[in-house]
């Protein structure tokens, strides 16, 4: 295993200095309530003009597409004994690569990671944004489990986030 270790050391410093294109994955925020989700559904999908994709890989059209969504998740919580008042819905997440990486493949790459990270336990949906230079796709996850536990994630937890993107992304 030090020769491994040696190895991914030496591999990370190598991608160091030549400059490798570093990913983001961020968490932006959390809905706290129904009226809160629906308007960042709106958000992510502008307002229903782009397609979300949900951990089913069932395509999301239009604002109609999300309303089904939108409920389920609203019964989920209603049915949710210890969820706090206001406990979040979902938590946000951003994932990001700098200009000229290629769209489809870091598309491609959040599909793979968000069903390794996420699709045993939690609902998810996510959006491509192509509006700006940097490709980017917005991340909404269920908090609450199909085990019925939250998601809480700490600083350690994003940093395997980053590193499996990263990882999905080579």
């Amino acid at each position: 295993t030090r020769v491994r270790l040696r190895l991914m050391r030496r591999t990370k410093l190598e991608r160091i200095v030549r400059r490798a294109p570093e990913v983001m994955v961020k968490i932006t925020g959390r809905t706290k309530g129904v009226a809160h989700l629906k308007s960042h559904l709106a958000y992510i999908t502008r307002n229903g003009e782009l397609d979300a994709e949900t951990e089913q890989g069932a395509t999301l059209a239009g604002r109609s597409g999300l309303k089904d969504l939108q409920q389920r998740w609203e019964d989920d919580a209603s049915l949710d004994g210890k969820r706090r008042r206001n406990g979040s819905l979902s938590i946000n997440i951003i994932l990001s690569m700098p200009a000229g990486t290629d769209a489809a493949a870091v598309k491609d790459s959040v599909r793979a990671f968000a069903m390794e990270t996420f699709g045993q336990n939690h609902d998810y949906v996510f959006v491509q944004h192509l509006d700006d230079k940097h490709p980017h796709v917005h991340l909404t996850v269920r908090s609450l489990g199909n085990d019925g536990k939250r998601l809480n994630p700490r600083k350690a937890d994003l940093q395997a986030w980053r590193e499996r993107f990263a990882g999905e992304l080579r």
